[in-house]
């Protein structure tokens, strides 16, 4: 499946899964993790893209955060 044909509810969903299981990533990580969690064996640029887009808007929302330590984590609105 295209990678843009994926709604970004989806992305946000699996980043979210992600940080659950995993409590804390660096940026890189929770992208290569998502990627492998939604099922795909490689991460083209637009999959890699899509998924930041996704974390991006996260970071705007607060559901996702950085914390003391530098790692991505689940935020107090998640």
């Amino acid at each position: 499946m295209r990678p843009e044909l994926i709604p970004s509810e989806e992305y946000e969903a699996a980043i979210r899964i992600v940080l659950r299981k995993e409590f804390g990533l660096g940026p890189d990580s929770l992208v290569s993790s998502t990627i492998r969690l939604m099922g795909f064996k490689r991460s083209g640029a637009n999959l890699r893209a899509a998924v930041e887009v996704a974390l991006q808007r996260l970071m705007d929302q607060g559901s996702v955060v950085v914390d003391t330590a530098g790692f991505l984590v689940l935020g107090p609105k998640a």
